[in-house]
């Protein structure tokens, strides 16, 4: 996903450009404290008023994407 948002422009891209290199570093480098850190920004992120007015449902289903990765790590 990194790729596909780092061409795109607005913040919803630029968020999930940096939720989707942050990830990719943590599935390399396990870190249960940041994961549990950048999945609670990613929720509110996905929950804000931004999102829900001018994302798109591909950039949602993204966000769930992002969550579902980051909840893994948390429990592992």
């Amino acid at each position: 996903m990194e790729e596909k948002y780092f061409k795109k422009e607005g913040l919803i891209a630029f968020r999930l450009w940096m939720f989707s290199l942050a990830t990719d570093a943590l599935k390399k480098n396990p870190n249960k404290e940041k994961a549990i850190t950048l999945r609670e920004q990613v929720v509110e992120f996905s929950e804000s008023a931004w999102v829900s007015a001018r994302g798109t449902k591909e950039e949602r289903a993204d966000l769930q994407s992002f969550i579902d990765d980051l909840t893994v790590l948390t429990i592992s």
